[in-house]
């Protein structure tokens, strides 16, 4: 008898050995350490070398094992475990599938310092839970990323991945194998981080269980210059990771500065270099730029380093797949602006021109444009400098227009615009009104007139004037002194009347003959417009009397 229990036992024994021996686990591994040092390594199984220089951003396919072995990780280029980093015994159940992602930092320079580590997602599987769905799994890799929550915000309008800490994984999400876009953010989705573009039925992960993992750093500059974060799909079979594409919008800017320093300006999207030297009435095409996250766009002159030199920006969250118009309007002395709107790229129906007007002028104050024909009728009222209007849209006609000052209805310009030409019928324009309505300080060629900017960039065309009397510069008009305390004398040929105007438009002085000089003596202090008429031309000035 003991004999026979001897034999049991032995039998017994031998058959649990043998169990073990035959025990088989699936483990799959992925690089996703951003250390510069460790852009490849060398993965041991036990005192073998499994895979040889896994690249950053890569996996394996999954390999057979019997689940209890020491797992071990080496720079790139070793012999044997001894030049380890990490090594961890592992415990993975028979038949198991473990999916196994390196992550940390092996050395100084990285903040905040995250020890090298490998982070397990258990009973990992490769098929979804639904024929037609695809399984979710959310990584956040991001060692300067505490917590990420990912929000599916165009048909499920729900949280995917819910404040998932760094080096975890979120639980499978179960989705219908379509299009979506997705919003990476803090816990309190109070800052967008990123916004994706994940196309599950058109990229073939029907029926798939898939890992999106966050890769990088927030602050590259803070982490010994390691790469930028981005959002990778990390293949169920393995391979390189497939970095998910940014969703975009389409952005044009439009340099209306008239000042000197901003003959050629600058554009910056966040830290970004957006377009590069643009001339004065001068825009860019559209330019692809990435959308949804908060940013700035700012202006700088043309010899500009960097963002940080940018003397105006705006902050801006785009929508994916939209348009935009950024203008720069001013001048230093009476402050910089940029003015913002949604652009169209055609009229919304095709018998109409649709036109948005800004009013880009800094001296002008409020503006009008009337229309003259072919019936009358306003078409802008007292639109003030950096102002536009909403989308006009405009019956395709054939038009006279006139701008004028609102104050005091001062008409500065006649136009003839035929929108039902085939230039015009059905597209969308936009018309900025640019430049200075006092012709005598300034150049001739900054003058008040309505610039249009096209779609395809390059310099604004003007309005077509219609001929007559019209607002022009000629260098031999000018009054002085300016400041004046009391009297103003002006020089020209021929000036016959002058008028001096306040800001709120009422006539407070005018002179007609052969006028030379204009006594301001009883006029109070203030900045009044004066009005010089001149044989067939209309001058205006800007003066500041000062007693």
């Amino acid at each position: 008898m003991p004999v026979l229990k001897h034999i049991f036992l032995s039998i017994l024994a031998l058959s649990v050995g043998l169990l073990v021996r035959c025990q088989t686990a699936y483990l799959q591994l992925g690089n996703a350490s951003a250390d510069i040092s460790l852009q490849l390594i060398d993965v041991y199984l036990d005192s073998i070398k499994l895979v040889d220089d896994l690249e950053f951003r890569s996996s394996s396919s999954y390999f057979e094992i019997s689940g209890n072995e020491l797992l071990s990780i080496a720079p790139s280029n070793s012999v044997d475990t001894s030049t380890a980093i990490y090594s961890i015994q592992l415990s993975i159940a028979n038949g198991s599938r473990t999916s196994a992602l390196f992550n940390g930092n092996s050395g100084t320079g990285y903040t905040p310092a995250k020890p090298f580590n490998v982070h397990f997602r258990n009973n990992a599987s490769m098929e979804s839970s639904f024929p037609g769905y695809t399984d979710l799994i959310f990584y956040n890799g991001a060692t300067d990323l505490s917590s990420a929550d990912f929000e599916e915000i165009t048909l499920l309008n729900q949280t995917l991945g819910d404040n998932i800490p760094y080096g975890s994984f979120s639980s499978g999400q179960p989705v219908e194998s379509l299009g979506y876009r997705l919003n990476v953010a803090n816990a309190d989705q109070s800052k967008i981080y990123r916004q994706l573009e994940l196309d599950l039925l058109g990229q073939g992960w029907a029926d798939s269980t898939i890992t999106i993992a966050l890769s990088g750093f927030l602050d590259p500059i803070s982490n010994s210059n390691g790469s930028l974060m981005s959002a990778l799909l990390i293949p169920p079979s393995g391979g390189d990771w497939i970095q998910l594409p940014l969703s975009t919008a389409l952005v044009q800017v439009i340099n209306n500065s008239p000042d000197e320093l901003m003959t050629e300006a600058d554009f910056y999207y966040g830290n970004n270099l957006l377009a590069d030297n643009v001339g004065f009435r001068s825009a860019t095409s559209y330019l692809e730029v990435i959308a949804g996250m908060s940013l700035s766009i700012g202006a700088a002159t043309g010899s500009s380093a960097q963002s940080m030199d940018t003397v105006v920006a705006i902050p801006t969250t785009l929508e994916a797949n939209k348009t935009y118009v950024f203008i720069l309007n001013g001048i230093s002395s009476a402050q910089y602006r940029i003015t913002s709107f949604e652009s169209r790229l055609n009229a919304t129906v095709g018998y109409n021109t649709d036109i948005i007007v800004i009013n880009g002028s800094t001296d002008v104050g409020r503006i009008d444009i009337e229309q003259i024909s072919p019936q009358q009728q306003n078409l802008v009222s007292a639109l003030d400098f950096g102002e536009r209007t909403s989308y006009l849209e405009t019956p395709s006609a054939d038009y006279r227009f006139s701008l004028e000052q609102t104050s005091g209805n001062l008409e500065l310009h006649n136009y003839h615009v035929p929108l039902n030409g085939p230039s015009n019928k059905g597209t969308a324009q936009i018309w900025v009104v640019s430049g200075f309505a006092d012709t005598i300080n300034y150049d001739s060629n900054m003058r008040i007139g309505i610039w249009v900017a096209k779609s395809s960039g390059g310099p604004l065309t003007e309005l077509s004037q219609i001929t007559g009397v019209e607002t022009t510069n000629t260098s031999n008009v000018s009054v002085y002194p300016n400041p004046v305390g009391d009297l103003l004398h002006l020089h020209g040929e021929r000036i016959t009347r002058v008028q001096l105007i306040d800001l709120f438009g009422t006539e407070v002085l005018h002179q007609f003959g052969d006028v030379t000089s204009l006594n301001v003596s009883v006029v109070p202090s203030g900045t009044y417009r004066v009005v010089i008429s001149q044989h067939q031309n209309v001058h205006h000035a800007l003066i500041v009397i000062a007693h």
